[in-house]
């Protein structure tokens, strides 16, 4: 685990809500699909996926799920917003990241022990802030992706 300071990022990203599982699976890849049609893939694009809500304490049904890709360094990207691709940001904060297989397996083993890890290194989890997949493209050749989950 390391701690990062990660600025506010532009985004272009998809929403689905409704219980976490499979379909955010689903979603993801349309998602990737739909970049590569746009040309949007590329060796240096980073993608996330964004959990809002903790199941526990929002409805299932009512769970926000994002997908997105960062557009800081886009010139222009207005024209491909449509309804279901949306314009928007992620506010700054304090993370720790956890870099880990790109695996299911390693992801659902993070994801169950990140609450665990946070306390045992003394930080408090931020609720205000989604905890992050984060895909970079360059960090994925390695077969690698990262947790990053917001601290106070």
């Amino acid at each position: 685990m390391k701690i990062e300071q990660i600025s506010e990022t532009h985004l272009m990203y998809q929403r689905r809500i409704g219980a976490y599982g499979l379909t955010n699976k689903h979603l993801m890849t349309d998602f990737k699909a739909w970049l590569k049609t746009q040309q949007l893939l590329t060796d240096d694009a980073v993608i996330l996926a964004l959990a809002w809500d903790n199941p526990e304490t929002v409805t299932p049904q009512n769970c926000r799920y994002d997908v997105a890709l960062i557009v800081d360094n886009f010139d222009t990207f207005e024209e491909l917003l449509s309804p279901t691709i949306k314009a928007g940001h992620l506010k700054a904060g304090r993370y720790a990241v956890f870099t880990i297989a790109h695996t299911e397996a390693a992801i659902q083993a993070c994801m169950q022990n990140l609450f665990a890890d946070l306390a045992q290194a003394s930080y408090t989890f931020n609720p205000q802030q989604a905890i992050i997949e984060r895909y970079a493209m360059a960090v994925l050749k390695d077969e690698l992706c990262e947790i990053c989950v917001p601290i106070l």
